[in-house]
């Protein structure tokens, strides 16, 4: 008995083994795909992502990128084994695409010949036997993806998934394009727009600085034109005061009283222009204290006497202090018709001088109505006027804020001792280092 040779029969392929690697390859690439299209910040890198995806899920040997431009499909791009229809423009009703994007589904088509949505001259030079269409996005196409076949391929339903899944992402990725598109547009015009404001800006200060020069050169002109009539004025109207009988000795009086205040208004404007220039020019010398309180009270007797206001002195014997003449009678002019606008009739006013250690004391001192808790903060700002006293007290605000920067400009300073309904004392605190008895 003989045994027949056993015979060896071939290994059956593992199809399903196959199939699931071959879908694992198509997932991995549609995963690439949408990540890739996640950083795409313009379309052509959008359409280069897709031509090239489109192709390699399926396997195909075209694939197309198609833009809806109002009523025409417009090929934007494409990666296939023969040329297609890169560039052109057909209109939505003519071209598969378009039904596509109209119809907002897949189209499926084995044997393009034998469906009568495709336009054949369109096709018969192409290699293009079978096709798959589908919409970027179904709510509302803004393009399609195609695939196409050279010989008879029925696109199955995970071909189709795939494709369509990648068309939707691309949909997401170029609304995110046109976001990101007009982020950066706003961003360059919003830079632009800051560029251009910047050299208005710097144009307008440009031109800010010329008339601020003008202005300050404006001020000293002025001021030095101004000062020699006033000085005039002031002097020939005491003449007149002191030798006309009444009433035209009122009335010189009165021109007297004008003229101290309009002196002492160029004095401040002149100084305020120089303090913003940081040019407050300061010449000290020995200067005896009894003499800048003498010539304070001379120029303002007048005044005092008008508002019916007692003016008196009392300054230390030979007090000497080193300082700028001119500014410190400027400093101590201002203190002195603040006190008289805002002292009543019959009040008092008393300007004494003292030394105090190794500095020197000015107090102009009021018995008034004092100044309100809520303005103190703001007595020294520029242009600030009190309510205290009378309400139509003359005035431009600048006397106290100026005179604190002439005591700054001295090393000292100007404080305020003031008690509601008990008046108010100014004083000016000087260093007197330098000073030598007089």
């Amino acid at each position: 008995m003989t045994t027949a040779p056993s015979s060896s029969l071939p290994a059956t392929p593992d199809v399903s083994g196959v199939a699931h690697s071959a879908r694992r390859q198509q997932v991995r690439v549609l995963v690439d795909a949408v990540q890739m299209l996640s950083l795409a910040r313009s379309i052509p890198e959008i359409q280069a992502i897709v031509r090239s995806a489109a192709r390699r899920l399926t396997g195909a040997d075209g694939a197309t990128f198609v833009l809806r431009d109002n009523e025409q499909c417009f090929y934007a791009d494409e990666d296939a084994i023969a040329p297609l229809w890169k560039g052109q423009r057909f209109p939505l009703e003519a071209c598969i695409s378009g039904w596509t994007m109209l119809n907002r589904r897949p189209a499926l088509i084995e044997d393009i010949y034998a469906d009568e949505r495709i336009p054949h001259d369109a096709y018969r030079p192409t290699f293009v036997k079978s096709l798959a269409m589908v919409p970027m996005r179904t709510a509302d196409p803004v393009g399609a993806i195609g695939n196409y076949w050279a010989t008879p391929h029925r696109p199955s339903e995970e071909e189709v998934e795939l494709l369509q899944a990648l068309a939707d992402s691309t949909a997401v990725a170029m609304e995110n394009v046109r976001v990101y598109q007009e982020l950066e547009q706003r961003v360059r015009d919003r830079t632009e727009e800051l560029e251009l404001r910047t050299r208005e800006l710097e144009a307008a200060n440009e031109r800010l600085v010329e008339l601020d020069e003008i202005r300050t050169h404006f001020a000293h002109a002025t001021t030095h034109e101004l000062r020699s009539p006033l000085t005039a004025i002031l002097g020939f109207a005491s003449i007149l005061a002191a030798r006309l009988p009444e009433p035209e000795a009122d009335q010189a009086a009165i021109i007297c009283q004008s003229a101290t205040r309009l002196s002492a208004l160029v004095d401040n404007l002149l100084t305020l222009a120089e303090l913003e220039h940081g040019e407050l020019p300061i010449q000290p010398e020995n200067v005896l204290v009894s003499d800048i309180v003498a010539g304070s009270l001379r120029t303002f007797a007048p005044a005092a006497g008008g508002a019916e206001v007692a003016l008196d002195a009392h300054v230390e014997d030979r007090l000497a202090v080193h300082a700028d003449p001119l500014r410190l009678a400027q400093l101590l002019d201002n203190l002195i018709s603040n006190a008289i606008k805002y002292t009543p009739a019959g009040g008092r006013i008393d300007v004494r001088a003292r030394v105090d250690g190794e500095h020197m004391i000015i107090e102009v001192a009021d018995n008034g109505i004092g100044i309100a808790d809520s303005e103190k903060a703001r007595l020294f700002d520029p242009f600030f006027r009190t309510s205290s006293g009378r309400a139509t007290a003359p005035g431009t605000g600048l006397g106290l804020n100026i005179s604190r920067d002439i005591a700054r400009a001295h090393g000292g300073t100007l404080t305020l001792r003031d008690t509601p309904g008990g008046g108010s004392t100014f004083e000016i605190r000087l260093p007197r280092s330098r000073a030598e008895p007089a």
